[in-house]
């Protein structure tokens, strides 16, 4: 997924094109974004997973998903 620029719609530029995710690509730290050690393709902002790399003492801003699984008919 590319991300995208609120302001123009446009894609952040990342170093390398979209479909690119190697080591080349910059992890977005520099906008607050947490790079997840073990795959370099993963990064997040204030989940759970952040505050508890960061040491926050924060909860995550992300209540829990509730999701149902219902087979088609």
């Amino acid at each position: 997924m590319a991300i995208g620029r609120r302001d123009d719609g446009g894609e952040v530029w990342r170093g390398k094109p979209y479909l690119e995710m190697s080591e080349y690509t910059p992890m977005m730290e520099r906008h607050g974004f947490l790079h997840y050690p073990g795959e370099f393709w993963h990064y997040n902002k204030g989940d759970a997973l952040y505050h508890l790399m960061t040491k926050s003492g924060q909860v995550s801003g992300y209540g829990p998903v509730h999701w149902i699984h219902r087979r088609a008919r």
